[in-house]
């Protein structure tokens, strides 16, 4: 192989290995270093409801902060009841909601007085199935 090539190659490794641990490096500063911390939040949904789940770091309640949203507004006004529950794996389901609606949510959780909230998310319900009719 040409000494040419070789530096080539050389310096192609020297900047990609400097890429990757500057990439690792930005994941290890997103890391929570509070009292409780919330990760992993998700909603999955029907046509009439949606159930919120996340993970607590320690066993912690749960409440979901939630509401429509409107005019790409979030209108986060409702609470659900906290679920005294300590637990690390979270799962609220909210109920009654319309088929095809944009609702803004984000959860809350508590452990030895300590509270963490976590990001605003939105979530769509499935629009109302049709009946076939044979």
């Amino acid at each position: 192989m040409p000494k040419k090539l070789k530096i080539l190659i050389f310096i192609a490794v020297i900047f990609f290995s400097g890429f990757l641990v500057f990439n690792t490096i930005n994941v290890q500063a997103q890391q929570c270093n509070d009292l409780v911390c919330i990760s992993n939040e998700k909603a999955t949904t029907t046509s009439s409801t949606a159930t919120i789940t996340w993970n607590t770091n320690v066993p912690a309640t749960s409440q979901v902060h939630w509401g429509p949203v409107l005019g790409g507004n979030c209108q986060a006004i409702n609470y659900t009841p906290i679920d005294n529950a300590a637990v690390t794996n979270h799962s609220v389901t909210l109920s009654g909601l319309g088929s095809n609606a944009t609702f803004c949510y984000n959860v809350i959780s508590t452990a030895s007085g300590h509270t963490a909230s976590g990001s605003v998310f939105n979530f769509t319900t499935l629009p109302q199935q049709q009946q076939c009719r044979l």
